[in-house]
């Protein structure tokens, strides 16, 4: 990334590049300095190398173009696609490069199209039961050092991509309702279990 974008800077006739440096003895003050590492997850995508193009930009900077596989099982919220096993490699990755930091997981949740959502959510469980059992492997047999978990969310909410569009909750919320009622949905009685039997159903 370094070097892509001091590339891309000096190719654009920037007088320096567009990221900025670190000193030598910032590097050495911050190596190594973090507590813990928070993470965030609700999908996977792939990456191809090679991006198109002159004008500056994420992408080109990046060097690499994104995509959804095809195959994947996907929600009604078009980006949301269900990937235990991307998860899982990331988790890995984090491990191996940081030499296995402390890691909580602050959010990982499934969304539907709030028109359609209902309190009968059995894709948000088996999405939760698929992940979960994907955090079990990366702690179990990869020895990850995973400390806490996050079901996002409790409760449905204004999505920063896509408003009130999308429902994340475990329990709906009546926006047309003055009180903004709150209903439980069937993911909440899996949650309960899940915490009372501290077991993952197949």
């Amino acid at each position: 990334m370094r070097q892509k974008i001091d590339d891309n800077s000096k190719a654009e006739g920037l007088a320096k590049s567009r990221l900025p440096s670190f000193t030598n003895e910032e590097i050495e003050l911050i190596k190594g300095s973090c507590d813990f590492f928070a993470f965030q997850h609700y999908t996977s995508i792939e990456a191809k190398f090679g991006v198109e193009g002159r004008e500056p930009s994420i992408e080109r900077d990046r060097g690499v173009s994104l995509s959804s596989n095809s195959n994947w099982p996907s929600s009604s919220v078009r980006w949301v696609k269900i990937v235990p096993e991307g998860m899982r490699a990331v988790l890995n990755w984090i491990n191996l490069r940081y030499d296995n930091p402390p890691l909580f997981i602050t959010e990982n949740g499934y969304g539907e199209l709030q028109a359609i959502e209902t309190i009968n959510d059995e894709n948000r469980i088996k999405y939760f039961t698929v992940y979960l059992k994907a955090v079990l492997d990366a702690i179990t047999l990869d020895g990850c050092n995973i400390k806490a978990y996050t079901f996002w969310t409790l409760m449905d909410n204004f999505e920063w991509f896509d408003g009130y569009t999308s429902a994340f909750g475990i329990f709906k919320v009546d926006f047309r309702d003055p009180k903004k009622k709150r209903i439980p949905k069937k993911s909440v009685s899996f949650i309960k279990s899940l915490l009372s039997t501290r077991y993952i159903p197949s």
